[in-house]
């Protein structure tokens, strides 16, 4: 899994992993090649421009999208082994109004 507490972004647009699993799913899916991080450092430039200088269009980039899926429909083979997760899920934080206004 790929989160902040197991990668962290250098300005230069690189990024490292700080778990093996993290390490090995940046080398997977080529995360650390040339393509992927001149496309991250793009992308991080433009939500700091938008940032400084549109608010609105920041929001847009970084905040959560109005058609967030609802996990409850889901039904994985075998069942789902973390139901609890359910009302973790960012839907269902998102119905119960307490989504932050960015990720």
């Amino acid at each position: 899994m790929l989160t902040a507490d197991t990668v962290a972004v250098d300005e230069d647009g690189t990024i490292h992993g700080h778990t093996r699993e993290a390490r090995r799913l940046i080398r997977i899916l080529a995360l650390d090649e040339r393509p992927a991080t001149e496309f991250r450092l793009l992308w991080n430039s433009i939500a700091t421009l938008a940032r400084q200088f549109d608010p609105s269009l920041w929001l847009r980039i970084m905040g959560f999208p109005a058609d967030l899926p609802d996990l409850r429909r889901l039904k994985p083979p075998g069942g789902n082994k973390r139901p609890e997760g359910l009302q973790l899920s960012w839907y269902a934080r998102g119905a119960r109004g307490e989504l932050p206004a960015t990720y």
